[in-house]
């Protein structure tokens, strides 16, 4: 038997330089004089962290076995764990983050959890830390965590006025826009657009520009492209048609009602109002011929 003083290792290492305290070769009488042990011991990488009794075989250089004996302790291996940088749009979840190691893990070992950081999908424009979270490899490890940033960026969004045409004289009618992009959240675009022509305004094309439209509180979230239309402005003789009102249920119904009140209020003999059918909601009057009545006349006068 052989018996070392204590020794210790940092958990993954294999092996360690002992120093010999009772037996060996040199206290059997009967053995070789030039017998000797190895410098080192061999051990298991996984032997967990803490202090147990060290008991391996160490054969001699002229193929004695000895059984060894020691005080072993182990100690956490070093570990950096490196969170990297991350970049992503206002509205968009996080994704995975991600990281370094700076060693290897031993062989069987492997990393549990995953990094984490307070920005959500909500989150306003900024950095935000992504921390360790529940990133976990274990009690053989002494961890030092390095952490990023996640950086939230604005998110593009495009608004284009339509353009509009007015008689001279007459108010701005009301400007109307399309968008392009998605909204996060309760976030709303407000304000109106606007054009510098008022009823006073000469003849000719105005800008209709941006105006107050903003998305309120949440306007440095958004990366915003806005395309301007434009206001025509021209003479009372250029007649402008209305786009027709489409027809609905509620509509079709109002002009029937209409149509029915006319009817009993007229009292005129031979004369009907057609109630509009939904293809047509147009009041049609019809009246009775009077080619009769004049070729009586005309019958009246050859007699004179």
């Amino acid at each position: 038997m052989v018996a070392y003083a204590p020794v210790s290792k940092v958990y993954g290492a294999t092996t360690v330089t002992p120093t010999l305290q009772k037996g060996g070769p040199a206290v059997y009488v009967f053995g070789r004089t030039d017998d000797s042990l190895p410098t080192t011991l061999t051990l298991s990488a996984n032997t967990p962290v803490g202090v147990t009794g060290l008991s391996a075989t160490q054969t001699s250089t002229h193929g004695v076995t000895y059984r060894a004996i020691a005080e072993l302790t182990v100690t956490a291996k070093p570990i950096t764990v490196a969170a990297a940088d991350q970049t992503r749009g206002y509205g968009d979840a996080n994704g995975a983050f991600t990281y370094m190691l700076s060693d290897s893990l031993v062989a069987g070992d492997s990393i549990g959890g995953a990094l984490t950081s307070a920005a959500t999908a909500t989150s306003g424009v900024g950095g935000y830390d992504i921390t360790q979270g529940t990133l976990s490899l274990g009690a053989n490890y002494a961890v030092t965590f390095v952490p990023a940033t996640l950086t939230v960026t604005p998110r593009p969004f495009t608004i284009t006025a339509r353009s509009s045409i007015r008689n001279v004289g007459r108010p701005n009618p009301p400007f109307t826009y399309t968008t392009s992009g998605t909204l996060v959240g309760g976030d709303t675009v407000t304000g109106t657009l606007a054009a510098a022509a008022t009823a006073e305004s000469a003849e000719g094309n105005y800008v209709i520009a941006q105006g107050t439209l903003s998305f309120g509180a949440a306007s440095s979230n958004y990366n915003l492209t806005f395309n301007p239309g434009t206001l025509t402005i021209v003479p009372l003789s250029v007649r402008l048609f209305q786009p027709p009102v489409p027809i609905t249920e509620q509509s079709y119904l109002q002009v029937v009602k209409t149509s029915q009140d006319a009817q009993r209020k007229l009292r005129v003999e031979n004369v009907r109002i057609a109630v509009p059918q939904p293809e047509s909601l147009k009041l049609k009057v019809e009246l009775p011929s009077l080619e009769p009545e004049l070729a009586s006349l005309n019958d009246t006068e050859t007699t004179r």
